[in-house]
């Protein structure tokens, strides 16, 4: 009886490709899901994961900015730019055409346009209730009690301002315009349940 005899090939060309920044960056916007994505830092994945990465950070823009309409514009149009050169993903200095478009996001995410070295634009940073919670949790505070004490102040302030905005004569519809709930939650409210 003869051997047959097979050789089994590996594309070996991704393997050492690691970034543990790059899997941060993934993680701070898809959450754990993308735990040990580090390793798959070659292209291969690279080019799916940026793309994916793109399609999130374009939505979040367009939730975030409303009153400025250039803005926008340029940061789509970088996003643009970044997904053909994402698609592309070739040459040598891919990675650095990358970084750079990455940059320029930044930049004008930060404040900087028109080319003058100057600030246009003022940017404002504020943290979620969560995120507060999070960091006095960080700080040794029980992350539950936290939680249900900061819940529970949000929710008597809500159903305050519900009352008084009714005493102040507004409709349901009014007060629920303005504090932007449903109906159902100022209705709820204001018949006391």
């Amino acid at each position: 009886m003869k051997k047959i005899q097979t050789q089994i090939t590996y594309d070996t060309s991704e393997i050492g490709q690691y970034s543990m920044d790059y899997e941060l960056m993934l993680r701070q916007v898809f959450g754990n899901k993308e735990y040990h994505s580090a390793d798959l830092y070659g292209k291969k994945y690279f080019k799916k994961k940026i793309k994916k990465l793109i399609v999130e950070l374009r939505k979040r823009v367009d939730s975030l900015v409303e009153i400025d309409d250039r803005l926008k514009e340029m940061l789509f149009s970088d996003f643009e730019s970044l997904e053909k050169q994402t698609e592309e993903l070739s040459g040598p200095d891919f990675y650095k055409s990358l970084f750079v478009r990455a940059l320029m996001i930044i930049t004008r995410l930060l404040g900087y346009d028109y080319c003058e070295g100057k600030i246009h634009r003022e940017p404002y940073f504020i943290r979620s209730v969560g995120q507060e919670i999070k960091e006095k949790a960080a700080k040794g505070a029980h992350f539950y009690d936290e939680l249900m004490k900061t819940r529970s102040k949000i929710l008597q302030k809500r159903k305050d301002l519900i009352l008084q905005l009714a005493q102040d004569g507004f409709t349901t519809a009014e007060i629920s315009e303005i504090l932007k709930l449903s109906l159902y939650e100022v209705s709820k409210t204001r018949r006391g349940k």
